[in-house]
């Protein structure tokens, strides 16, 4: 069994250890990209330290509080060590059944592959997991309180005000405007220089060209998918604001808005609360980031006058993937192949076409380990400075560009090689295997009546809320995340009802909270990468089975075998067109692919717009001619191969991605939701193995 794939299994229970460098002649036993994300981690918390202004007594008991901290974390990673070593055996098995499943054992089907990976053996080992971290959770956040209760009020508000991020622009690198930086107003003063234009005919231009200058900087701020939804609620609000703004603006003499602007500025951006003190809930989360950061315990220690000896590489349990979901997630490579029910030939072109998307994205992802490298030395040196509180940092602005052109490589230029790739796999695949990938298992199109297109799309909505409470828990510090829960999940059960027009009669409602709970816990348990994969499959659990079956619609049913059964289809269609008569064949082979082609779409409710009818047509025609040609026994054994090529194909790739990162003020591109479990290692092997047993 392929080693990545031990891997693989182990994640799927425990996240793997997140090695914390202590910057003292340990790093080089640590690959590049690890010693480069410890120093990105670092720098930032030391630009925040540097700006508190601390004294060696506050370090002194932040020491204290960290060592406590890393205790913690050793005697949590020592027990869930102990449960996976206990475990080995089962684990060594279940990776045998996943390729076997996944590669089509007899009779094997999608819902086998769900019972292996929801058996009681693996939720009794989730759990057992999931318990170990959640005991320190409490500890945690009562050190998280007492680092809070160091600080005094002032450093408390430098903490609130603080907007993290690696290099500081350079207004905000000097320690007396670190904790300033939550005001910036820089991008919407600019705008407002463009709305300075007296012309009338020129005004209406600046107002646009202001509007269109800011959506993406709003919609990045308030961490906002772009789509035509976001951007157009965020261009009405804007075009609204900037109207008065405008007003106001160019009325006024060059003296006064100099003066002024940034204040109107500030307006416009909703700041409210100047003045107030931060309290520990609204900064708890960067208290346990960036003040008490274990990555940088040396530095404290030098602060608080104690002689700080390193233990080498300091080991700290990452949170145990414990959902079923995320469990889901490390098998979705053998789930989505499965599910695309691929032909012999298709799986031939899939397997050559992954493995040359994974042999760029692989020299992609070393020319990115090559700028990491060649960061190091500037970042190590930054960080050396801010250490020693140089009054200049040198190489500042260069350590920004290498983080700027490393994530612009990450999040941009190797992705950009999977896109190519994707959009290729989108013409090789048949219509309904693309929307199989688009659209995901828990959406396949039918025919629907008015009353449950209603339900279904008020489902959809629910889950979509369900996003938006499992992004508001994830930001909560812990205490208050402990005491609101129960009621977050009981307001979030009952009114997802309601939109139903459902009561709460037969639910049990305590039951549902408790479930709701966990569901939440364990959102809060996935670092940011795992949330991102898995957080459509928690808000559907969150959004719970009971109210989908009071509505009388069971989403996640829908696409069961929907795929095996559009090509099943077409192979009817085969058939049907090998019994006929040559002569008719060949005299009504157009009207006959048109009509199927119709149907299909219809069917499978693809729009055909999707679709360039006529050129599948004559595609189609020229498969039921092949196919008319063979002998019986030729025929029997091509007829799988037949009934893909007769599946209607998509004109073009699918419409671009974007989520909610953006890079020089313009959304990022992402790969298809389960794009990205295709070009991974273990699809190349599930797909390999395919070739080799359809040889």
């Amino acid at each position: 069994m392929k080693s990545y794939l031990k891997i693989a299994l182990v994640v799927l229970f425990l996240a793997l250890p997140v090695v914390v460098s202590a910057h003292c002649g340990c790093c080089e036993q640590n690959d590049v990209s690890q010693k480069f994300y410890a120093l990105e981690n670092e720098v930032p918390s030391l630009y925040l330290h540097n700006a508190l202004h601390m004294t060696k007594e506050q370090y002194a008991d932040l020491l204290g509080i960290m060592n406590k901290q890393e205790k913690i974390d050793k005697d949590i990673q020592k027990k869930c060590d102990r449960v996976m070593k206990r475990n080995k055996r089962y684990v060594k098995r279940l990776e045998e059944d996943i390729i076997d499943l996944a590669v089509g054992g007899k009779k094997r089907t999608l819902e086998k592959l769900d019972e292996v990976f929801n058996s009681g053996e693996i939720r009794q080992i989730r759990n057992e997991l999931w318990q170990i971290k959640k005991g320190s959770y409490s500890a945690k956040a009562k050190l998280q309180e007492k680092a809070f209760d160091v600080l005094s009020e002032s450093q408390r508000n430098v903490v609130d005000n603080f907007e993290p991020c690696f290099i500081p622009k350079k207004d905000f690198r000097n320690p007396e405007r670190v904790g300033q930086a939550k005001g910036d107003t820089t991008k919407i003063e600019k705008a407002l220089d463009l709305l300075r234009v007296s012309e009338s005919t020129k005004s209406e231009r600046a107002l646009e060209r202001a509007v269109e200058s800011l959506i993406p900087y709003f919609m990045k701020d308030r961490r906002m998918e772009y789509n035509g939804f976001n951007e157009g609620q965020i261009r009405d609000e804007l075009t609204i604001k900037l109207q008065s703004a405008q007003a106001i603006v160019v009325a006024m003499g060059k003296a006064d808005y100099t003066l002024e602007k940034s204040d109107i500025a500030e307006e416009i951006f909703y700041r409210t609360g100047e003045g107030e003190a931060a309290s520990l809930e609204e900064i708890q989360w960067k208290i346990a980031r960036y003040v008490i950061n274990p990555g940088i315990k040396d530095v404290i220690a030098g602060r608080a006058g104690v002689e700080y000896k390193a233990e080498g590489e300091t080991e700290v349990a990452a949170m145990p993937s414990v959902s079923v979901n995320a469990a889901k997630s490390i098998k979705k490579s053998a789930y989505v192949i499965q599910g695309l029910n691929l032909s012999p030939e298709q799986a031939v072109e899939m397997a050559e076409l992954v493995n040359k998307a994974l042999e760029e994205r692989n020299a992609a992802e070393k020319k990115t380990q090559d700028v990491m490298d060649k960061a190091l030395y500037t970042y190590e040196r930054v960080r050396e400075q801010l250490a020693s509180k140089a009054g200049k940092v040198e190489g500042e602005g260069k350590a920004g560009g290498f983080h700027g052109k490393v994530r612009k490589m990450n999040k941009i230029d190797n992705v950009q090689v999977l896109l190519k790739y994707e959009k290729e796999m989108d013409c090789l695949l048949a219509a309904s295997q693309v929307e199989f990938l688009t659209k995901g298992e828990a959406s396949a199109p039918k025919a629907l009546s008015e009353d449950e297109e209603a339900i279904v799309e008020a489902i959809e909505k629910g889950v979509k809320q369900a996003e938006r409470v499992l992004s508001k828990v994830r930001r909560m510090p812990d205490l208050t995340f402990e005491k609101q829960k129960k009621e977050v999940s009981r307001e979030f059960i009952i009114d997802r009802l309601s939109d139903l027009g459902l009561k709460t009669k037969g639910l049990n409602v305590d039951k549902e909270v408790e479930r709701s709970v966990k569901v939440l816990e364990q959102a809060r348990a996935l670092d940011k990468k795992d949330f991102k994969d898995e957080e459509r499959g928690l808000a559907e659990d969150l959004y719970s089975q009971y109210i989908r079956s009071k509505a009388g619609v069971d989403i996640d049913d829908r696409s069961s075998e929907w795929v095996r059964k559009s090509i099943h289809r077409s192979h009817r269609f085969i058939s049907s067109t090998y019994r006929m008569p040559k002569t008719t064949l060949e005299r009504k082979k157009d009207e006959i692919c048109r009509e199927y082609i119709k149907d299909y779409l219809g069917r499978e409710n693809i729009h055909e717009k999707t679709v360039d009818i006529e050129k599948e047509v004559k595609r189609i025609g020229e498969v039921v001619m092949e196919a008319r040609g063979l002998s019986r026994p030729d025929y029997n054994k091509a007829i799988g191969d037949l009934a893909a090529e007769a599946c209607p194909r998509r004109k073009k790739p699918r419409k671009a991605k974007y989520g909610k990162t953006y890079i020089g003020g313009k959304p990022v591109q992402e790969l298809g939701r389960h794009s990205k479990y295709i070009f991974t290692e273990t699809a190349k092997t599930i797909l390999d193995e395919k070739v080799e047993k359809y040889k």
